[in-house]
């Protein structure tokens, strides 16, 4: 599953560090909270398996007008893996910051009038230390978001690499 947004405008909403396992190793992992403002075709790319109807037609008149349908708020259970976000002051280029290997989940919508939704979603990844104090001066700041899904080519190899293991695993299992 893919999700993309184009130099969007968000605020930090959260930090949260940790430390995660690794094997024997200890690695250092970031719970980021992002929330912004966007147009409801964001949603339509949320469901694109699931709704046939454009999302616009389903929550707004010709207007732009909630239509009363009782939804005020929708949850995504929906995850997204090894995407990228890059994350921009617009200041200089050499300020933006970039993750790779994202996961992106816990998406929440709530509609909002002019056919607008506002977004929070939460990104995990493992920061570099110079990157987990650049998110903390920017906490109160808003950032430019932009988040690019993996290429098709890398999800492709994604999905032989855990076929090959699979097949290695079955090996592993019958002579054992």
């Amino acid at each position: 599953m893919r999700i993309e947004i184009d130099k969007t405008t968000a605020k930090i909403a959260n930090v949260n560090i940790r430390k995660e396992k690794h094997g024997e190793d200890e690695k250092v992992a970031c719970d980021l909270k992002l929330s912004f403002l966007t147009g409801c075709a964001f949603l339509d790319q949320l469901a694109a398996e699931t709704i046939e109807m454009p999302y616009e037609k389903l929550l707004y008149d010709e207007r732009g007008n909630k239509v009363a349908l009782g939804i005020s708020a929708i949850s995504y259970s929906n995850q997204y893996e090894d995407h990228e976000i890059m994350l921009s002051q617009h200041i200089a280029e050499e300020e933006n910051q970039c993750f790779s290997d994202v996961k992106i989940n816990k998406i929440a919508v709530t509609i909002e009038s002019n056919k607008s939704v506002g977004v929070s979603i939460r990104c995990q990844f493992y920061p570099e230390e110079d990157q987990l104090t650049w998110l903390a001066e920017r906490m109160t700041h808003e950032i430019e978001l932009t988040v690019v899904p993996p290429k098709q080519e890398d999800l492709a190899d994604q999905d032989l690499l855990a076929q090959n293991q699979a097949e290695e695993d079955d090996v592993v299992a019958t002579q054992g």
